[in-house]
């Protein structure tokens, strides 16, 4: 794999990581089931105070944190290392500066 492909293999993954293209919830939202949340929960790990990339927000957009849970997928660890390098610093290089706004 060339390192030009690899980059734009990357740069194509963060955007879909942090959801570049995610369309806004208008309105009131939407709302979730118990049982999908439950299950939604079973994908990603949990830090100890309970924050996970699972925890849905369900106004303005879907998920609280606006990086996708799939970053825990099989699919992602069984990509080649050079991509996933990629990945690891473009994410780096998207989210430097970025303020952490507190709330639900």
């Amino acid at each position: 794999m060339t390192g030009k492909f690899a980059k734009q293999s990357a740069q194509e993954i963060v955007r879909v990581l942090l959801f570049e293209d995610e369309a806004k919830l208008g309105g009131d939202g939407v709302e979730s089931g118990e049982e999908f949340v439950k299950v939604l929960q079973t994908f990603a790990p949990a830090t100890e105070s309970g924050k996970s990339l699972t925890q849905l927000r369900l106004y303005q957009r879907i998920f609280r944190y606006q990086c996708s849970y799939m970053i825990y997928s099989k699919a992602f660890a069984s990509l080649p290392e050079v991509v996933k390098e990629r990945v690891f610093i473009t994410l780096r290089e998207k989210t430097q500066g970025l303020v952490i706004r507190k709330g639900p």
